[in-house]
């Protein structure tokens, strides 16, 4: 999970996800898992599924790359109605 700009509050939350080949998972369904786990305000906004999180050299995550945008493939909650329980 990514803290990224939001234009009402502090940061909106990404949750960058890898998910294994063969594997399938909606967005919905990531969200209702943290829903029962997480408050409210941590469950993320955008959600976008990667084949690998990049890293540099020493293998650790280049998180600047991540927080660059929001991409064509990043899911987005508010965009498509999904309201979370408070």
């Amino acid at each position: 999970m990514i803290g990224l700009p939001s234009e009402l509050s502090e940061e909106e939350v990404m949750a960058i996800v890898i998910v294994k080949e063969g594997e399938e998972i909606q967005p919905e369904e990531l969200l209702e898992f943290c829903q029962v786990r997480m408050a409210h305000f941590a469950v993320p906004r955008y959600v976008r599924f990667v084949k690998e999180i990049p890293k540099n050299t020493l293998q650790r995550v280049e998180k600047y790359k991540l927080q660059e945008a929001i991409t064509s493939d990043t899911w987005d909650r508010e965009l498509v109605g999904y309201k979370v329980n408070r």
